[in-house]
């Protein structure tokens, strides 16, 4: 490959060379405007022939033939391969919203986060990604467990309040659950 793109670099440049010289030697006039116009299309050829030998198969998918070692490709596995892409960018923005909840609430040691779900609305497509719209957050103990459910009950609803702030939600799109069991929803 670097010797094919050797070799067309090496050509291109010999013959915008040979151009420049050609029209320096020429005296102005009609015939000097033909001969550039010729060096023109010879320059326009050559770096064609280039791309041409750079790119391979090209001359296949211009004639409208697969390429030799290309395989057909169906819509079904267009398609699928869409569902995967949006399936891990759920996955990773899942993750990425996870890594923030574990950061905001690492003031909170008597938490520990066990998974966090994004509540979102819209699709995922070329240009638009779909709108944050709420967190579920499923915590568990930690170091330091308050003692009561009273005092538990109020830090898990600071928790939802300070989850809200941070990303711009009210307070009624977040649900925080501590060990499977609602606490601090409100709706």
């Amino acid at each position: 490959m670097l010797e094919v793109l050797a070799d067309a670099v090496r050509t291109v440049v010999l013959v915008v060379l040979l151009a420049v010289f050609v029209e320096m030697l020429l005296p102005s006039g009609d015939m000097a405007r033909f001969v550039r116009l010729v060096m023109g299309l010879f320059v326009v050829a050559v770096v064609l022939g280039a791309v041409w030998q750079l790119v391979p198969g090209l001359g296949a998918v211009i004639s409208g033939q697969r390429p030799e070692g290309v395989e057909e490709v169906s819509a079904t596995g267009v398609q699928a391969l869409q569902d995967y892409y949006r399936e891990a960018a759920w996955q990773l923005m899942e993750e990425q919203v996870g890594r923030q909840v574990g950061t905001l609430l690492a003031e909170y040691p008597q938490f520990a986060v066990l998974g966090v779900r994004v509540v979102a609305d819209g699709e995922w497509s070329w240009g638009q990604i779909p709108r944050l719209r709420g967190l579920e957050v499923r915590l568990g103990p930690g170091e330091g467990l308050p003692t009561t459910d009273e005092v538990r009950t109020r830090a898990l609803e600071e928790v939802k309040s300070r989850l809200a702030q941070s990303f711009g939600l009210s307070p009624e799109r977040v649900e925080v659950r501590w060990q499977g069991q609602p606490a601090g929803r409100s709706e």
